[in-house]
């Protein structure tokens, strides 16, 4: 049984994330994996107007955003009801009458969904990588970059859709969250306007408050219209990035999963 003795109990942690993991295993969502996977298999046979390497290039930046966007679908739709449906049958609150601390069950599910994932990305990407070798194309170290800020920002995602699951039910979790996610892949224009239309400071500082808060995902990309050229420097400030904006997420997450009434949701 869970105890109370400790302060952060892994057994208990990995014992939700694997009920949770092994439900979403067996339900349809997996239909959205398959998709991503018969997608990059299907780029073995994509051949465009332009020249072999322009047309190989194009296919690896092709399978990149492929992986991201389908397992942001399948972690938004698999979040945003793991939580509620658990109040409405009333497994969630039998779970809290047993000796287990609230953060541990919010850190569950947040491992849970996060691995998931990391895991659908991993095996798109290496998926990707595997028919573009077969094609004669060496991924390079862009692809290698992309790949990890892919799984960063899919963990982002994973950690704002589980705190969002604290507050509202599947449906507004979905709406905030694909917002969310919008938010995040256009806070490069906020960086253009800070950068070339400077404020007064009394209203830069508030601004760049609220700014700070949202996710800017121009900083975990090399790809597109906000990429920077690949460097250690540069992996490094992103792989920083995403861990302390997860850990924020999760931290508040599990606060507000600690003095939630459930019963009200």
């Amino acid at each position: 049984q869970p105890s109370k003795r400790s302060f952060f109990c892994v057994r208990d942690v990995w014992a939700i994330a694997n009920c949770m993991m092994s439900r979403i295993q067996h339900s349809w969502l997996l239909l959205i994996l398959g998709i991503g996977l018969v997608t990059q298999a299907a780029l073995f046979f994509y051949s465009g107007p332009l020249g072999q390497e322009q047309t190989l290039i194009t296919a690896r930046n092709f399978v990149l955003h492929a992986s991201f966007f389908t397992t942001v679908l399948l972690v938004i739709v698999a979040g945003s009801t793991e939580l509620p449906r658990e109040v409405d049958t009333g497994t969630l609150l039998f779970v809290l009458g047993k000796p287990v601390r609230r953060y541990h069950i919010f850190a569950g599910k947040l491992l849970g969904l996060s691995l998931l994932g990391v895991a659908a990305v991993i095996m798109q990407v290496a998926l990707g990588a595997g028919v573009l070798l077969a094609r004669g194309f060496n991924p390079g170290t862009v692809y290698l970059f992309e790949s990890l800020f892919v799984v960063l920002r899919i963990a982002i995602i994973a950690a704002a859709t589980v705190t969002c699951t604290v507050w509202f039910h599947e449906f507004p979790t979905l709406f905030f969250c694909g917002l969310y996610l919008a938010i995040g892949m256009h806070m490069s224009l906020a960086d253009y306007f800070i950068r070339f239309f400077p404020a007064p400071l009394s209203v830069s500082l508030p601004l760049r408050g609220v700014y700070y808060l949202f996710p800017n995902f121009s900083h975990l990309t090399v790809l597109g219209a906000a990429a920077v050229k690949p460097g250690a420097g540069i992996l490094s400030l992103g792989v920083l990035y995403g861990v302390v904006y997860f850990l924020f997420l999760a931290c508040f997450g599990a606060w507000g999963f600690q003095y939630r009434e459930f019963e009200r949701l």
